[in-house]
């Protein structure tokens, strides 16, 4: 009986021994995540620009029609899609989560994808799964002679190994308006999540808690609204889009605060207020979003 007493003691020490390496190394990726991120993106706080073409209700629909527009071949096709930005405004503490997808939009894997999945509870982003061949622009650049040119589809993500993240990042701490309430973003997989991600429709911190919730639609960019129409669009059987909400690029864009060096930029670059919670209240910063160069 001593003898397996200790035999337990031991194995729980192990245990615990290794338990404490892998917080150890999780929270070391998230500090070299943090710093890249700065080195690449400046200090922060950051967001993703999403530029989005949808169709158009019905009646708006028949209207261009008959006017000509978006007319061809197919019967169905007589839709006219209207373009519209939605902004995702990051967490500041998901370091891990946030770095490997301001990534992602910087290299371009986010554009020509699509909101596809539309269910009761989330509205989930597509990539084609195989190599589907590279747009017209990635295209366009092979034939100058670039030598960035990627596989298509979710070889693109393989390829600059950003499918999935290191580990599920998960926050314990309770944060209001981060833990997968509705407008929230989270990864997608298990046990090891990415790259595909959904907005949450509705609170889903019972059923999701394990995913990492990583980014929230802004609410000053009056993209909730936006949202709120995608997920009432008309889907099919398999929760499909009947008409998938086109995501034609995607950008970074990161803040400049409006120090005395920046008052003279011209009106169209201020982007305006950035909201920031401090000990549970919220303040204002003076300054602008840009876009982020690739």
């Amino acid at each position: 009986l001593r003898k397996e007493r200790e035999e337990s003691r031991r194995t729980y020490g192990q245990a615990e021994r290794e338990k404490g390496e892998v917080q150890r190394l999780k929270g070391e990726i998230g500090r070299r995540d943090k710093r890249d991120m700065s080195a690449r993106f400046g200090a922060g706080p950051y967001r993703v620009e999403l530029k989005l073409s949808i169709s158009k209700p019905a009646a708006d629909a028949d209207a261009a029609a008959r006017e000509g527009e978006g007319a061809n071949n197919n019967d169905d096709a007589l839709v006219s899609y209207s373009d519209h930005y939605l902004t995702l405004e990051m967490a500041p503490h998901m370091p891990h989560a946030v770095h490997a997808f301001l990534r992602q939009v910087d290299e371009g894997l986010w554009d020509d994808t699509t909101f596809r999945r539309n269910r009761d509870h989330i509205l989930m982003t597509h990539v084609e799964p195989g190599d589907d061949g590279p747009s017209e622009e990635r295209a366009s650049a092979a034939d100058d002679g670039a030598t960035t040119e990627k596989a298509g589809g979710m070889e693109s993500f393989r390829a600059l190994h950003l499918d999935t993240l290191s580990f599920a990042e998960y926050s314990p701490v309770p944060r209001d308006g981060w833990n997968h309430e509705k407008y929230t973003v989270g990864l997608a997989g298990r046990p090891i999540p990415g790259p595909l991600w959904y907005v949450n429709k509705e609170n889903n911190s019972l059923h999701h808690a394990e995913d990492p919730c990583f980014a929230r639609v802004a609410r000053d960019s009056g993209g909730r609204e936006l949202f709120d129409r995608i997920a009432a669009m008309e889907r099919d059987a398999q929760d499909l889009l009947r008409r998938p909400a086109i995501i034609r690029e995607a950008y970074v864009l990161v803040w400049v605060d409006d120090v005395d060096g920046n008052r003279n930029l011209p009106a169209e670059e201020v982007k305006g207020e950035e909201e920031e919670e401090e000990d549970g209240k919220a303040k204002r910063r003076k300054g602008r979003w840009v876009h982020h160069k690739r």
